[in-house]
């Protein structure tokens, strides 16, 4: 019983050692990242219209998986920002001065 490696694996591979080859760059990874879901997506149909509506489909389920998350830091930054504004950081953060020293 043996695993068949296809074209399509070798490029997921591909693109997982570009990705992290950019990463190790410090480079941005967002255009690899979608011309890698748009590789991959015509591999698999042989079709541009099922690799398009695939990236489609890829940035609607990374919105429903990450919307909770960006919701929870945005509101978090938002309140961190109030605090520093109005000085109640400072006024919270006060009793533990002596303690940090």
């Amino acid at each position: 019983m043996g695993i068949t490696l296809t074209a399509l694996h070798w490029v997921y591979l591909v693109f997982i050692l570009l990705v992290i080859a950019f990463i190790v760059m410090k480079k941005d990874t967002s255009f690899i990242c979608i011309a890698g879901i748009l590789v991959l997506g015509f591999i698999g149909t042989s079709t541009i219209t099922h690799s398009v509506t695939g990236v489609f489909n890829s940035f609607a389920y990374a919105i429903k998986e990450l919307l909770g998350t960006i919701l929870v830091i945005s509101i978090i930054y938002g309140m961190s920002k109030v605090l520093m504004k109005t000085g109640i950081n400072e006024t919270m953060v006060y009793p533990f001065t002596r303690m940090i020293r």
